[in-house]
């Protein structure tokens, strides 16, 4: 019996006696020693089929837009990258424009002593005009069809048609149609700017597309002589003329286009730009 009693007692000091707790501290026992159920809290709800129908619709929502921004950024990343290609393009430009005026200037020199120059020369001079004439052609139009606009901008700016942010009226939008379509041209050509500094004048446009333009036709006579007249009874006045004509047509807007590049950096980053948010836009 003795024994029995011991594993009894033993028993007790072990485990907790939920029945010989007092009144007072029963609720504080049961807390402790209560286990966790596995089951769901009484005010937990089961997700119910209409709510898992929902979500997965939403998602698909989402999955659906997310596509439709990735078709939408895919013509602005084409656009982006066309536009580093003609960047490329004009500074692959600017130097075979540099090397033709350098061996034309070697032709000249030959013509001038009336010596016939190594025949790797004229190769290299009709390889390189070959080049050059291309990218002219190729940019030409751009510049062409601008040069009316600037014309159109300069007049409408001398008759004091050209809005400004204090001052909108239906009868300027077919001038602000023009300069939105010379700004998608020219990402340098900036004219709404709030900081005035900033913009191109419509001067400084008209300045820089008549002197491309004239140093374009210059190349197309100095591409004829080259191509349609012999070394030897090349015209040596004209040859100059025309050289000088279009290495400064070609050199000198640098300056000018490069520092309007940096405003229009500065107008974009700066988010200082406003826009006329009208049908026109759209329209254009």
């Amino acid at each position: 019996m003795s024994k029995l009693s011991t594993k009894t007692t033993t028993y007790k000091l072990h485990a907790p006696n939920y029945v010989s707790s007092s009144s007072d501290n029963n609720n504080e026992t049961i807390e402790k020693y209560m286990i966790p159920s596995p089951t769901l809290p009484a005010t937990a709800k089961s997700p119910s089929p209409s709510r898992n129908n929902n979500k997965g619709i939403k998602q698909r929502k989402s999955i659906k837009f997310r596509s439709d921004d990735d078709n939408n950024k895919f013509p602005t990343r084409l656009r982006e990258k066309l536009s580093r290609i003609i960047e490329l393009m004009t500074y692959f430009r600017l130097i075979l424009a540099l090397t033709l005026y350098s061996l034309i200037l070697v032709d000249v020199i030959y013509i001038h002593k009336k010596k016939e120059k190594p025949f790797w020369i004229e190769i290299f001079i009709q390889t390189i005009n070959a080049g050059f004439i291309f990218l002219t052609i190729v940019g030409h139009p751009k510049r062409i069809r601008n040069l009316p606009r600037a014309i159109r901008i300069c007049w409408a700016v001398r008759r004091g048609e050209i809005q400004t942010i204090l001052s909108y009226s239906s009868t300027f939008t077919e001038i602000q149609k023009t300069q939105i379509n010379v700004a998608r041209d020219y990402k340098w050509y900036v004219y709404d700017t709030l900081d005035s500094s900033l913009n191109c004048t419509p001067i400084k446009l008209l300045s820089i597309l008549l002197i491309w333009n004239i140093g374009t036709l210059a190349q197309y006579g100095i591409s004829g002589i080259l191509w349609f007249i012999p070394q030897a009874k090349r015209p040596e006045i004209p040859y100059i003329t025309l050289t000088i004509i279009t290495s400064i047509s070609e050199l000198l807007p640098i300056p000018a286009v490069v520092i309007q590049s940096k405003r229009a950096r500065m107008a974009h980053n700066y988010e200082i730009r406003y826009t006329f948010r009208y049908s026109i836009q759209d329209s254009c």
